[in-house]
């Protein structure tokens, strides 16, 4: 395989609903207050025995976890034959999401200063509309990270 593509599409009735503060799926947090646990429940895992795989198109919490803190490194989970990879924005507008712009900058920093690049040549990273202006200059640092280190970085804005 040298292409996958993955989105997430949740019944609005039931996410929405649950980001919002619903309690249909409660439990205790690591601090031991009652809260509401949802979102992406692990990740889809190592991806380094795809080794033809040139492109990835997924969801941050897809690929790397819902929680920040939990994520595995981009070295240790993407194939060394990948070219190109897209993180959709898929989940990101719910307010809930975990992974802003200064998350996927510390990501691709470390990516991009770790030594064990692979093939990879482009990420670009899907933004809603909402919310871009206050984030070009986190933006334009991730672009010059990854041009230091042969990968160009892309932004798509979408509705």
């Amino acid at each position: 395989m040298e292409h996958l593509a993955i989105s997430i599409r949740f019944v609005s009735s039931t996410a929405l609903g649950i980001s919002n503060g619903g309690a249909s799926e409660c439990g205790r947090g690591a601090n031991g207050d009652w809260t509401v646990l949802w979102g992406i429940k692990g990740s889809i895992g190592s991806l380094k025995n795809l080794t033809a795989l040139k492109s990835l198109e997924i969801p941050l919490p897809l690929l790397l976890d819902w929680y920040v803190n939990q994520a595995k490194p981009l070295a240790e989970l993407l194939s060394d034959s990948l070219v190109e990879l897209r993180f959709r924005a898929d989940l990101s507008h719910w307010g809930l999401f975990k992974w802003d712009v200064l998350a996927v900058l510390d990501l691709i920093d470390c990516y991009a200063t770790c030594g064990k690049r692979g093939s990879l040549r482009i990420i670009q990273y899907m933004l809603l509309e909402e919310g871009i202006t206050d984030n070009e200059a986190v933006l334009e640092r991730m672009r010059e990270t990854c041009s230091g280190v042969g990968i160009r970085f892309e932004t798509m804005r979408i509705c």
